[in-house]
């Protein structure tokens, strides 16, 4: 494994590609890029990969055996055709600005806890004004988080992919009745969703009424245990994509062993079987069509209950 490699994977940041290591006693720096070609324009929400210029920021990361870890990000300045502005890519490690990441701003809001400001400046080597800043910034975000989820009582569980054919995927919450986005949490791993619905607390897991979620059985044993007075629901999208390859893998079973039926000749797909139907286009490539039955968008759509 090469350097590079070693860093990208042990930071395990999403999109983000390591080019370079540069060691010294007390400092790493990474030179590094984000991989995605393309963001959405924030003024017109379509996506450009008309990059203007590139410039340098400096973001601070968690701490490696003893020695402070510095990200030196290759930022694009996005130009966008439609509306014709500039805009400089969003990492989506960091907010816009700052020159932390958010888990090393969380680990100062953490080490705040037993700490005056002036003594976690001391250990992490940051101006006592910049942790307290920190600090109140990450109080109310965690104020403002029960007051998002406090209308929420049908909840959809999903993920989207950081990398396309990287299987490298974040959660998404839904909130089913309003149709909106709640959350999109780094990873979509069990440990990341038992420590955010712990964040959120009892009262917020009692007043779910029910839970849609894809067929990952991380989903379904997490809202079991945080919602068990809940009603548990596969989508719909994904029951029926999954009857539809059963009944694919039937059909090539009838034309192989009975080859001689006529009637076996003619279902040359699923959609011979069970009527043509186009899926929905956000999980179909542009020109393509399906067969089988349809499916649903598995977001914001409830199926029957598991």
């Amino acid at each position: 494994m090469q350097e590079t490699d070693f860093y990208q994977a042990l930071l395990s940041l999403p999109d983000l590609v390591v080019d370079g290591v540069e060691l010294s006693p007390k400092r790493i720096t990474l030179s590094c890029h984000v991989s995605t070609s393309q963001q959405a324009c924030p003024h017109c929400l379509r996506p450009t990969a008309q990059v203007n210029q590139y410039t340098q920021r400096q973001v601070r990361d968690l701490d490696i055996s003893g020695r402070q870890v510095w990200l030196a990000v290759r930022m694009r300045q996005f130009s966008c055709p439609d509306c014709e502005r500039y805009f400089t890519e969003r990492l989506p490690f960091a907010e816009p600005g700052k020159s932390h990441t958010h888990r090393q701003a969380k680990w100062i809001f953490d080490c705040c806890a037993r700490q005056p400001f002036t003594e976690v400046g001391a250990l992490l080597d940051v101006n006592a004004k910049t942790v307290e800043r920190i600090y109140y910034r990450q109080v109310q975000a965690n104020l403002d988080l029960p007051a998002r989820y406090a209308a929420v009582r049908r909840l959809g569980i999903d993920e989207i992919a950081h990398r396309k054919g990287k299987a490298s995927y974040c959660c998404v919450l839904v909130d089913l009745d309003r149709n909106i986005a709640l959350d999109v949490l780094p990873k979509r791993t069990k440990k990341t969703l038992i420590a955010h619905f712990e964040r959120l607390g009892p009262e917020f897991c009692t007043q779910i009424e029910s839970v849609s979620f894809d067929m990952w059985p991380t989903y379904s044993t997490i809202s079991k245990r945080f919602f068990p007075q809940a009603v548990h629901v596969v989508d719909r999208f994904h029951v029926v994509k999954t009857l539809n390859k059963a009944l694919d893998v039937f059909r090539r079973k009838l034309r192989r062993e009975q080859p001689e039926v006529e009637a076996f000749k003619d279902i040359n797909r699923t959609a011979d079987a069970v009527g043509p139907v186009q899926g929905p286009a956000h999980v179909r490539p542009a020109g393509q069509a399906t067969g089988g039955l349809r499916p649903q968008p598995a977001a914001g759509r409830a199926g029957g209950p598991t």
